[in-house]
């Protein structure tokens, strides 16, 4: 089977090629950072590029796509929308055209298409976005829908992991090398997330391929914990200043887009229909301090 992961460059993209290159023949794609990966083969492409994108697939017949590439910024996609929609509808709506007839297609989405009121949502709950980012996704959901035969969606929350291709922080990684520097972080006590290890996310997406599954899921981690809360959990597995993880609310920043506050995502479908265990943020904590790169 060849699988075609666009970008390849990015965490999530990066580590389901690792774990896909032992059994599938892979190729990943970038766009501003070239990289090299072993056993894998690694192409540049532009996904606004309807050209550019409808001729690679082609060229390339891949047997399933996993698109992973969007703007997940969520402040630039409230501050630039139009490069946001370009990126994250326009993008996926290229991807889809040249998957649609036979080609899988799994689309990688987020818990922000909630507006955050509610909690652990199923995969049955209405989504309702309440930012350029969460509409953004949503609308690259329903466009995978209405063009491909063969699809998935996965979404996913706060991913996180050591990243070894670029520079690029994520949530956990950020707050790492803060307290590692003694520096104070001010976390917020009332947004609740599921932090989803981006190693255990790519074990449910090659699930998803390899069971041939279609429809939407939740594949996140488990907890639905507070931000403030994760930063005591990282401190105290990474052996760092607890003290230094300093309690804000979500009130006392002004942030250009506003987040859901409790957009945790219910798991037990993807679970139950992937075989699969999606892991709480201490297992993926302790699972990264025993993996930490060696400087």
């Amino acid at each position: 089977m060849k699988l075609l992961v666009i970008g390849g460059s990015g965490l999530l993209g990066s580590k389901i090629m690792r774990a896909a290159s032992r059994g599938f023949h892979t190729i990943g794609t970038y766009y501003s950072h070239p990289f090299e990966m072993k056993n894998c083969e690694i192409v540049r492409l532009d996904i606004t590029n309807k050209d550019q994108t409808l001729e690679l697939i082609k060229r390339l017949g891949p047997d399933c796509v996993i698109l992973t590439s969007a703007q997940t910024n969520v402040d630039r996609c409230e501050t630039h929308p139009e490069e946001a929609w370009r990126i994250n509808v326009e993008g996926a709506k290229n991807v889809s055209e040249a998957c649609k007839k036979d080609v899988k297609l799994i689309y990688v989405s987020t818990d922000y298409v909630f507006d955050g009121e509610k909690g652990f949502y199923t995969e049955e709950d209405v989504p309702n976005p309440i930012s350029v980012y969460g509409k953004t996704k949503l609308a690259g959901e329903k466009t995978v829908q209405n063009i491909c035969n063969d699809y998935a969606i996965a979404r996913a929350s706060v991913l996180y992991g050591w990243n070894t291709i670029t520079s690029k922080l994520n949530f956990i990684t950020w707050v790492l090398d803060k307290l590692k520097k003694g520096e104070e972080v001010g976390l917020f006590t009332d947004q609740y997330t599921s932090p989803t290890l981006a190693d255990n996310a790519a074990q449910a997406l090659l699930a998803i391929l390899k069971k041939d599954k279609r429809g939407l899921y939740h594949t996140s981690g488990k907890d639905c914990i507070s931000r403030f809360e994760i930063g005591k959990r990282i401190a105290k597995i990474f052996e760092l200043n607890e003290e230094l993880v300093k309690p804000i609310t979500s009130d006392k920043i002004d942030l250009p887009a506003k987040r859901p506050l409790k957009c945790c995502l219910d798991v037990s479908k993807a679970e139950k229909e992937l075989d699969i265990k999606l892991i709480t943020v201490d297992e993926g904590l302790l699972e990264m301090e025993k993996t930490e790169p060696k400087n």
